[in-house]
């Protein structure tokens, strides 16, 4: 492998965390909390803790005018979308999967959770999740596969009918149960944006015809024709495949990432095999590099990342500490000062760090580290 040397009310995912092993699911609900004292520019904002097996994704619901906030949580681990109304956990789950509907094997489960853009009108909702593979259910290696399956909500806003189910992408392999992947957004085109991983099989990312290490762009308001024809490598006359769908590709696990609020710039965050951390600002047809790359690189048939942290912060040949980037939301709110307008916040749930990058300078500013918080 060539080395790579050296990141709103609008983007209300901010995190998400992979599994680490087996536990006991809880849920509760915490006394809010707020700083004692405020820098200037920043407005106290009341936090609700939400404690849950897995916390893989989460989003709020559009306002539908009755004066309610939703918050959607997926619990990956016990097959559950959870629901917070104005802050507070409802008892009755949004929606519940069964073992046979997803499998929750090592890093696998319900991934991610997006609302169509005119969910006000047509209720739609977008789940990314592992189904199992019926003669091996809940173990690795196995035939279990990613899908996207669009719901519609119930009346009342407050639950999912699973009966709805409409399969937009199935069988997307992912044997090994590791890196699926799972960012997913709408760009400002109406097309939804879905970044796939490779799935522990690294070659599986400079195969066009594979789904995995790819962002995927797909037309889901004309489920007959989910691949758009202006895709870069689309070509039906060999029917529809996963080339036909591909935007971009050369990822190993990008299960984050965020559209900056008005413009087609999109970052994805690349989790990296063992020198890189990537920010990358994902174009139309471009090579990533993994798993040929990692990080910066010379080559220019790779696209290079916008922002990459080492492996090896203390210099190269010592002890390699591990990380894993997550987070990714472009800010464009009021609650924090002017300066930190545009800029991209992002995480490492293993180093216990949030980041604030400048597209503009290319560099990245601790916002906060606390190496005893948990960093969900």
């Amino acid at each position: 492998m060539m080395s790579k040397s050296p990141a709103s009310k609008n983007n209300a995912r901010v995190a998400r965390t992979r599994r680490t092993g087996p536990s006991s699911s809880v849920i509760e609900r915490l006394e809010p909390r707020q700083l004692l004292a405020l820098a200037a520019g920043f407005e106290s904002v009341k936090i609700t803790r939400v404690v849950t097996d897995v916390a893989t994704s989460m989003e709020f619901a559009p306002d539908t005018g009755d004066g309610v906030t939703r918050l959607f949580v997926a619990d990956s681990n016990n097959r559950k979308i959870v629901l917070l109304k104005n802050g507070v956990i409802q008892s009755t789950a949004a929606l519940t999967f069964t073992t046979s509907e997803v499998d929750r094997a090592r890093e696998r489960g319900i991934e991610s959770i997006l609302f169509d853009p005119n969910f006000v009108d047509n209720k739609f909702v977008y789940l990314y999740y592992t189904k199992p593979d019926p003669a091996k259910p809940e173990v690795t290696p196995s035939n279990a596969a990613t899908r996207l399956v669009r719901y519609t909500m119930n009346a009342g806003n407050d639950t999912i009918n699973k009966s709805s189910a409409v399969v937009l992408l199935d069988n997307m392999p992912n044997p090994n149960g590791i890196h699926n992947g799972g960012a997913m957004r709408f760009g400002p085109d109406g097309m939804l944006y879905l970044a796939v991983g490779d799935g522990g099989i690294a070659t599986e990312s400079q195969n066009l015809d594979r789904f995995g290490g790819k962002v995927l762009r797909l037309n889901v308001d004309n489920p007959a024709q989910l691949a758009p024809t202006d895709n870069p490598f689309y070509n039906a006359s060999n029917g529809i495949g996963a080339r036909d769908y591909i935007w971009a590709y050369g990822f190993r696990n990008p299960f984050t990432g965020n559209f900056k609020p008005g413009s087609s710039t999109l970052y994805i965050n690349d989790v990296g095999g063992s020198q890189w951390e990537e920010i990358n600002n994902v174009q139309k047809g471009k090579n990533y590099g993994w798993s040929n790359a990692e990080g910066m690189s010379s080559n220019t048939a790779y696209a290079n990342p916008v922002y990459t942290y080492t492996h090896f912060p203390n210099g190269p040949g010592t002890t390699r500490v591990p990380a894993s980037i997550t987070g990714g939301a472009f800010y464009d709110g009021g609650q924090f000062p002017a300066s930190y307008n545009g800029k991209y916040f992002f995480g490492d749930q293993v180093r216990k760090f949030i980041k604030v990058f400048d597209p503009a300078t290319g560099q990245a500013t601790d916002f906060h580290t606390n190496d005893d918080a948990n960093l969900d």
